[in-house]
């Protein structure tokens, strides 16, 4: 048992010192923050294509 809780130990030891993790780590809060930025945008851009293709659909109504 000694000899599997040195193992754990040295790989945690490793895992701890090396610096990908932390990469990987900022990688995902930029990805995060970009997401919310454009679903933040698209709300907004949804709200003015809904009132163009609303107003375009009564023209084209209005027309025949």
């Amino acid at each position: 048992m000694t000899n599997l809780m040195m193992k754990a130990f040295v790989k945690v030891s490793a895992a701890m010192g090396d610096r990908k993790g932390v990469t990987s780590l900022e990688y995902g809060v930029v990805a995060a923050a970009l997401i919310a930025a454009v679903t933040a945008g698209m709300s907004v851009l949804s709200t003015d294509l809904t009132a163009a293709f609303t107003t375009l659909g009564d023209s084209v109504k209005t027309a025949f």
